[in-house]
């Protein structure tokens, strides 16, 4: 039976005034795309939500965490493995909090990434 793997990362960041931070939020979807080549280029089969939806929210103003988490139930019902990847503020995510939840309540292995960016290397605990 094929590894079905499902990366996730911290991405919604808010500024003091509450608004959105686009740049710490693109800078999230630049790790975690780095991240995903590389167990990509590894022969894993990743489902990574922020990579592979991070250009639509942009394209679409913004379609917000909630529609983004609906959207990756499916994905989250259907893996094997849970990566994730420990980005500043990962422990303090609500949808990698969630993601978490979901792996543990279906006994699913959890997997956690420290990503060095500026070399690529990825070491699991």
């Amino acid at each position: 039976m094929k590894t079905y793997i499902y990366l996730a990362s911290p991405y919604t960041a808010y500024r003091d005034d509450g608004s959105l931070d686009a740049i710490l939020m693109s800078e999230r979807h630049k790790f975690v795309t780095e991240c995903f080549a590389n167990l990509v280029k590894a022969g894993l089969t990743i489902y990574c939500p922020i990579t592979m939806t991070h250009p639509v929210d942009i394209l679409s103003n913004g379609l917000g965490a909630t529609f983004w988490y609906e959207f990756g139930k499916p994905f989250l019902q259907h893996m094997s493995m849970l990566f994730v990847l420990m980005l500043p503020g990962w422990e303090k995510s609500e949808g990698v909090t969630g993601e978490i939840e979901v792996a543990i309540s279906r006994k699913i292995p959890i997997v956690y990434l420290h990503f060095n960016p500026s070399c690529g290397h990825i070491l699991g605990e």
